[in-house]
């Protein structure tokens, strides 16, 4: 544009020129203005020229329309919600009143989605009103269920659950409405992981992973891992939710999807952090900021990025980096509106605060903290911080208080992991697995069969060949070295299989057995006694005691991982030591160990005193350091009450742990006797408190002490 107006000036002088040179000269001015003006429409016509030429020759953005953006979407990924609404606002052939009500219903429903994600509320509305004004007109039962999805991610976006919770309870989808569908459990996959609805976020996670496979939409695919891998961490199923989170992160790797790389790769660091593995989250940190810093629409991930990483400093005992990372991300929860992070960011803060500044201080902004989730709903949140309330009064040496504190992680615990609920949701992961795994098993068998298919062909192209007697002997030699290979080959295949259909029952770094086959034992031998018509007799007893290693963290921080692990594979060996043949043990995860004992015939404490005197008694020696590593553990006898579940019994034994924790360490709490008329739930709630109205008798042993 600018070169243009230059042009007309320059123009304008040459005329002006010109009139002066030629004002005496009538005719000769007329003649001159004749081929000016013949000049003037050359100039312009020239230009028009060129124009159409570059319009024509220019390329063009290839158009979309809004369902190829969906599509691709679903495909690809995303960037950021910011991106797709863009592109759905230029999109091709936009739904008119000429359109079906299916084409406008839907395609505003995915406008105003992502208008609320990007937190464009006036834009989200305006897609509310058009679809309201459809309902009105024509009745649509599509779009009423449109209006109460887009109003829906509203919600979620403010952080609104109540609100949330109401439009989805509204919502029928259908089978002939499968992307409708798989929103809806977006949106409720969102719902219960905010209101640590852990059971429920399971179940809505797996359907949605199974219908984004039928739909082809691996994006949405990786987003339910997510989920999955989110309840999983709640779980502290940590072995269960890195194997989700790697195969998450290398699909999300292959679509070049920003968004869930970054998700998956944060969840991977969350996972680090809670084995205790500082070094790989700060790696997984690095990654996810590079990206984030990249794209400035990604500003949740941002925001979750430096939660992650104050906490990060904090384990490295940074407090004061902790303290200045916490308080720009709190600033960036109040600028989303996001409480839940504000509470996260708050209770990193506050650990901070209690380590350098005050404790007094720290405490009373951890509570702050604490009230702040548990208004959000956030169970597993709050959670997390009683665990470090707890910690913070121990190393206080307020051990009243860290009392108190351990009894609200129990009832919180016992809150969020119901029995019965667990024990369905982990069918379904076992059952989703299961299925993953026939799906694999079945690409190789028709492998096999196609190795098989070639054979026969190459059998029968062998038979003609002998039939020349020149080559005979060389065709033979070629076709039984090749049926060696293709045997070699089959049989490789059927290995393949084999490793597939069976699931792995250890721990990679102990050689202990591991949670999945603790799950799966313990849920045959119930079925087992179930099914037996008679009264209970002490060979079925199954001793259980749970243990952990004292201060782990400390060796990890003082000497690294390797000798963390070192110290984890040599208790394995001294635990296998002092048990019997038949005795099983577990590594539940990261430094927890469970120790079943079939047939425990009423020597539960003994064995309890006894390795917990040799742990503590005989040091560690690596690469010359001998450390000295003792164990608290809690024990109890299953069933301790009539129609106890393993896992009641189990929580029993995380309760008698953690006396033994909040009253000293170094020591095992046994759970001895029990009253059959005792109320099991009150028991659950407290086992001090059950001791005194005599519905359990609780034996303590210590330790050896430290020569």
């Amino acid at each position: 544009m600018a070169k243009s107006v230059g042009q007309t000036f320059e123009f304008q002088a040459v005329e002006t020129s010109s009139k002066q040179d030629f004002s005496d000269y009538p005719m000769q001015r007329s003649w001159i203005n004749t081929i000016l003006d013949i000049k003037r429409l050359s100039y312009l016509l020239l230009a028009s020229i060129i124009l159409m030429v570059l319009v024509a020759t220019s390329p063009q953005a290839k158009a979309e329309t809004y369902q190829e953006i969906i599509q691709d979407i679903g495909t690809s990924g995303r960037i950021s919600p910011q991106v797709v609404l863009e592109r759905l606002e230029w999109a091709d052939a936009i739904p008119d009143e000429r359109s079906s009500l299916e084409d406008r219903a839907t395609y505003y429903m995915w406008l105003g989605k992502f208008a609320a994600l990007s937190r464009q509320y006036d834009k989200a509305e305006k897609a509310v009103n058009r679809l309201q004004s459809l309902v009105e007109k024509y009745d649509c039962e599509l779009c009423k269920d449109s209006v109460l999805m887009v109003q829906g991610y509203i919600a979620a976006r403010q952080n609104k659950t109540p609100e949330m919770e109401v439009m989805l309870s509204q919502i029928k989808p259908t089978a002939d409405q499968p992307l409708l569908k798989l929103q809806y459990f977006e949106l409720k996959s969102f719902l219960y992981n905010s209101k640590s609805m852990i059971p429920e976020l399971i179940e809505v996670a797996l359907q949605s992973a199974e219908l984004s496979e039928e739909l082809n939409r691996p994006s949405d695919h990786i987003r339910a891992m997510n989920y999955l891998v989110l309840a999983n961490i709640h779980r502290r199923d940590l072995e269960r939710a890195m194997d989700l989170a790697e195969e998450a992160f290398a699909k999300a790797k292959v679509l070049n999807d920003v968004e869930q790389m970054v998700n998956t790769r944060g969840n991977q660091g969350w996972i680090y952090a809670l084995q205790g593995d500082f070094d790989k989250q700060a790696e997984c940190l690095r990654d996810t900021i590079a990206i984030t810093d990249q794209y400035p629409e990604l500003e949740i991930q941002a925001m979750t990025n430096r939660i992650n990483l104050s906490h990060n400093y904090l384990e490295q005992e940074k407090f004061t980096e902790a303290i200045e990372v916490a308080d720009e991300a709190i600033k960036r929860a109040d600028i989303l509106d996001n409480p839940i992070a504000r509470s996260v960011a708050m209770h990193n803060r506050a650990i901070g605060i209690a380590f350098t500044v005050d404790k007094e201080q720290g405490i009373r902004e951890l509570n702050e903290a604490i009230e702040l989730a548990e208004a959000e709903g956030t169970k597993s949140y709050a959670l997390d911080m009683y665990r470090s309330l707890a910690e913070l009064y121990e190393e206080f040496e307020d051990y009243e208080a860290s009392v108190e504190a351990y009894k609200k992680i129990i009832e919180l615990e016992a809150e969020i992991i119901q029995s019965e609920r667990e024990k369905e949701v982990q069918a379904a992961q076992e059952k989703y697995e299961a299925e993953k795994n026939s799906r694999q098993i079945e690409r190789l068998s028709l492998e096999k069969l196609a190795a098989d298919a070639e054979i026969a062909e190459k059998n029968a192209r062998q038979k003609l060949w002998i039939a020349l007697a020149l080559v005979f002997v060389l065709v033979t030699i070629i076709l039984v070295q090749w049926l060696r290979t293709s045997r070699k080959h089959n049989k490789d295949l059927t290995d393949d299989n084999v490793q597939l259909t069976e699931q792995t029952d250890r721990d990679p770094l102990t050689g202990a057995y591991n949670r999945r086959f603790l799950q799966k034992t313990m849920q045959e031998l119930h079925q087992k006694l179930q099914n037996i018509n008679r009264p209970g007799r002490a060979d079925d007893i199954m001793g259980i005691i749970l243990l952990d290693v004292d201060f782990f963290k400390n060796v990890n921080d003082t000497y690294g991982h390797a000798v963390g692990d070192a110290v984890l594979l040599e208790m394995t060996k001294r635990f296998k030591k002092l048990l019997r043949e038949r005795d099983m043990v577990v590594r539940w995860g990261g430094e927890e160990f469970v120790l079943l004992l079939p047939n425990i015939n009423g020597a539960l404490c003994n064995v309890a005193d006894r390795v917990i005197k040799k742990i503590g008694k005989e040091t560690f020696n690596f690469e010359g350091q001998n450390l000295r590593i003792t164990i608290s553990a809690g024990c109890v006898a299953w069933p301790a009450f009539e129609e106890q579940s393993w896992e009641e019994a189990l929580h029993l034994a995380d309760m008698a742990a953690y006396l033994s924790k909040s009253s000293g360490r170094n020591r095992a709490t046994c759970i001895t006797k029990s009253d059959k008329d005792a109320d099991k739930k009150e028991v659950a709630k407290d086992l001090l408190e059950a001791e005194k109205k005599a519905w359990i008798e609780l034996t303590r042993i210590e330790g050896p002490r430290a020569e």
